[in-house]
């Protein structure tokens, strides 16, 4: 399913979509070693028969974005009869996704395996990160095996959440760190049925322990902390975060300013949670480095350079283990695109034919890279 998001970017309000994949009871990962004669573990088999399940959606849009009728044919013969995602069934889902796609020509899709899963009703289960679109989009879903093929379960949860350690260089005031919060996907009918209101997210290294959202906030990133982190203080918080460090996303009853004025021998109605895992939290301020981001080559600032009404090709150069992420171009009153990562170039591609031209000199571009850790780092630029 895609679902449309308006996103905070450094104070830019930005439209933004999102394919939605599960998470449940599936696997996946990238495949294991490089040398083609060692013998696969059974898991590193899994992870590589994963990733070929989501190279047969990859094809469909090769070279254009495919008609509903592939996508319906895909996903009837790929999704679990007991698909659940973001409070949406297999059909809803399924209905929502021919409705609402927006992905294009180029769109990637990348699985990683995080953990095995015990499953009653499948042969094999796993939980998997899924990178959708050259790594702008993260999802965790769910893979399972019903003993003849591969399967998309969902996420299985009434929301969709993500939490990820983000470091962004280039901002007026110096570098930022810390952690950017996803919610998305929430189904209203499922709201009121379920009558929850807010959404705690508990876990070390965030403020006071926690983040609270209300469902008005819903479809949005958030910057956590949303000021400037850059204080000593905070930079011990972030150093004293263990690996793989547990989080929890819990729906409450109560209100966002409800949850706020509980004491301390309070607890929220909690009606559902979620864990998350993040295997490293943010670097702390005081410990990034330049070659921890991807740098524009050449590095230039000349709005000229930039063939806007055409394709204009930004080259990076990717620091070693880690992966493209996303890229968006922001120019005219907040005009936004996003770009494709081609390999063979290093390029990030923005495809500004029939757009409007720029109606002032000046332009805004934000790309990130994803470490093995899956941190993510962002670099922003001014070209003028």
């Amino acid at each position: 399913m895609i679902t449309k998001r308006v996103a905070h970017v450094f104070g830019i309000v930005l439209v933004m979509f999102t394919l939605i994949l599960p998470a449940g009871c599936g696997g996946g990962g990238s495949s294991g070693g490089s040398d083609s004669t060692k013998a696969l573990t059974e898991e590193e088999a899994d992870a590589r028969d994963i990733n070929e399940f989501w190279d047969s959606l990859e094809s469909l849009y090769k070279t254009a974005a495919p008609s509903d009728e592939a996508v319906r044919e895909w996903f009837e013969s790929h999704a679990a009869d007991d698909f659940f995602d973001a409070g949406s069934c297999r059909q809803e889902w399924h209905n929502d996704w021919l409705t609402d796609g927006d992905l294009g020509a180029g769109t990637t899709f990348s699985a990683t395996v995080i953990e095995g899963v015990a499953s009653e009703e499948y042969a094999k289960a796993y939980k998997i990160s899924l990178r959708v679109d050259n790594g702008w989009k993260k999802l965790e879903a769910y893979m399972v095996h019903d003993g003849t093929k591969w399967l998309w379960q969902g996420n299985q949860a009434l929301i969709r959440y993500d939490i990820a350690a983000q470091a962004t260089m280039g901002l007026p005031g110096g570098p930022r760190t810390g952690f950017v919060i996803r919610l998305d996907g929430v189904s209203s009918g499922l709201v009121d049925f379920k009558q929850f209101k807010s959404v705690l997210v508990t876990g070390p290294g965030l403020p006071d322990g926690r983040a609270i959202f209300s469902l008005e906030d819903f479809c949005y990133d958030f910057l956590v902390p949303p000021i400037d982190s850059c204080d000593d203080g905070y930079d011990s918080q972030l150093s004293a975060i263990p690996d793989n460090a547990q989080y929890t996303f819990s729906l409450c009853q109560e209100r966002e300013s409800e949850l706020g004025m509980l004491k301390e021998d309070e607890s929220p109605t909690v009606l559902e949670s979620y864990p998350y895992t993040l295997k490293k939290g943010p670097v702390p301020v005081g410990d990034l480095t330049m070659d921890m981001f991807a740098q524009l080559t050449p590095l230039t600032n000349d709005f000229s350079t930039l063939n806007f009404g055409g394709q204009i090709a930004l080259n990076i150069s990717v620091p070693e283990g880690a992966t493209p992420g996303g890229a968006l171009l922001v120019y005219s009153d907040k005009q936004a695109v996003f770009g494709r990562f081609d390999a063979g170039s290093s390029a990030f591609i923005f495809d500004t034919t029939g757009r409007p031209l720029p109606d002032e000199r000046g332009a805004e571009l934000y790309f990130s890279i994803i470490d093995a850790y899956d941190r993510e780092f962002m670099t922003a630029w001014l070209f003028q």
